[in-house]
C-alpha cells in the first residue's frame, strides 16, 4: 500500500510492502529530494505501530494526504501499469 503526501510543491511517499526477505515487512520512505529509507519490521503490530507514528510526524510537519486527483500521474507506475485502472463500468 502506498501513500502520497504533499507539502506546498514537495511531495512524499511511503510504502508498506512485505518483505522480500524470508518473513516481515517493510516501511520505504521517499523523500522529496530522492532520498528513500527502508525500516523493516518482523511482524504487522510492530509496522502498525510505526505507520501511525509516522503519519502523525508528517501532519506535525505540515504534510497533507493527497486525494486522487491530486496525485501525480507517475504514481501508476507502481504495480506495474502505466495507467490509472479504470473504474468497472467505464464502458457503459
Amino acid at each position: 500500500m502506498i501513500w502520497f503526501f504533499h507539502r506546498g510543491e514537495e511531495r512524499l511517499q511511503y510504502e508498506i510492502r512485505e518483505s522480500n526477505r524470508p518473513v516481515g515487512y517493510e516501511l520505504v520512505v521517499r523523500r522529496p529530494d530522492g532520498e528513500e529509507r527502508i525500516e523493516r519490521f518482523p511482524d504487522s503490530i510492530h509496522l502498525l505501530e510505526r505507520s501511525l507514528e509516522l503519519q502523525r510526524t508528517l501532519a506535525a510537519e505540515g504534510w497533507a494526504a493527497d486525494s486522487a486527483s491530486q496525485r501525480p500521474d507517475w504514481h501508476w507506475v507502481v504495480g506495474g501499469s502505466s495507467k490509472p485502472p479504470r473504474p468497472p463500468d467505464a464502458d457503459k
